[in-house]
């Protein structure tokens, strides 16, 4: 019987940590959500104050959240975005967040260039370089 108990909380010990698992961001994951397009390729761009689309894994939250009213916030459902160009970063405005897909809108004063993303969802973080 104390086995039994034993192997029960490691049962449940193990399971609470695949339960949080880290976000990531698929590879070409970063769509321009008008197009549907990678960047890179034509219409694959994404402008200052455009919407964009993020795929991946454990990205928010299993039920998912969207931006209700004004005005938008830099976080939503414990999801916080990031982007950088080198040493500058702003931050980018989630307006729906899910465990497999985030819409956002890119900064208005995002730096110009490659950028890098960077998810955050309850501390856990992913990153994307573009």
């Amino acid at each position: 019987m104390r086995n039994y108990a034993v192997i029960s909380a490691m049962a449940v010990a193990l399971s609470s940590v695949a339960l949080a698992q880290s976000p990531w961001i698929f590879q070409r994951g970063v769509l321009n959500a008008a197009s549907g397009m990678p960047q890179g390729l034509p219409g694959g761009g994404i402008a200052r104050g455009s919407i964009f689309s993020i795929y991946g894994t454990n990205l928010g939250p299993a039920t998912p959240a969207k931006a209700t009213s004004y005005p938008l916030s830099t976080s939503l459902g414990g999801v916080t975005i990031s982007a950088f160009v080198g040493t500058q970063s702003v931050a980018v405005i989630p307006i729906y967040v899910s465990a497999g897909q985030i819409n956002a809108i890119m900064a208005s004063n995002a730096p110009l260039g490659m950028q890098s993303l960077q998810v955050t969802y309850n501390g856990s973080k992913a990153i994307r370089r573009r």
